[in-house]
């Protein structure tokens, strides 16, 4: 896996996608709550808040949508196809990007 960020601002985005890692992948961990549970069922954080089956649904739609609307390059391919004059932080318009 490598994600990309700016080192002249805090700007990072997701690591970059393929078949295996994307947010809709992610999301479909989440289809046997959705269409077997009960939807207002308790459910315990990590951290031990309890919230409802309804609530880490939504939670989840809400934290994979930002992955999707921050994304600029989804493969490293598509990075790397960029001509590098273009290659621009979409926050600070700096070209300091870096792959880790």
């Amino acid at each position: 896996m490598a994600y990309l960020h700016c080192h002249n601002c805090s700007w990072e985005q997701d690591d970059f996608w393929n078949k295996s890692y994307n947010p809709i992948r992610f999301l479909l961990t989440w289809e046997k709550m959705l269409l077997e549970d009960n939807l207002d069922a308790p459910f315990k954080t990590e951290d031990g808040k309890d919230i409802t089956n309804r609530t880490v649904l939504s939670d989840a739609l809400k934290h994979h949508a930002k992955r999707i609307r921050t994304m600029k390059w989804k493969t490293q391919a598509d990075f790397m196809a960029t001509d590098k004059e273009q290659r621009l932080c979409p926050n600070c318009g700096s070209k300091d990007l870096d792959i880790d």
